[in-house]
């Protein structure tokens, strides 16, 4: 596995600890406002952040709340998002381009072509 996928691992991994712990502070802190938006769960929040939540998410509609906390928790989630599309970045690059070696050039290593 090449090190940007297993970055890439770690912030989706990172993002979804972020959008876990909206959610707790969603519900807990500003439950009525969470019931307006329909009441979702972990996997509809996480698997609706581009869509339906797009809004609450990357809009401005959490600070309607006037909560802190969410406030925070919102702009990690930004960052989180942000980061993935940074990381998906190069591999869309090099689908419509010349390869890229993303490898770091510290650790290159030239090999001698195989021969049968």
């Amino acid at each position: 596995m090449s090190w940007c996928a297993g970055l890439f691992l770690l912030v989706a991994l990172l993002h979804g600890v972020c959008t876990w712990q909206f959610l707790l502070i969603w519900r807990r802190q500003v439950a009525g406002h969470w019931r307006a938006w329909g009441s979702p769960g972990f996997w509809a929040l996480y698997l609706m952040q581009l869509s339906r939540f797009w809004p609450l998410v990357v809009g401005r509609a959490c600070e309607a709340c006037d909560c802190e906390a969410l406030l925070r928790q919102r702009n990690r989630l930004r960052v989180c998002l942000l980061l993935m599309a940074l990381l998906i970045l190069p591999l869309v690059l090099q689908a419509k381009g010349p390869p890229i070696d993303l490898t770091p050039p510290s650790i290159r290593v030239r090999l001698p072509p195989i021969r049968f």
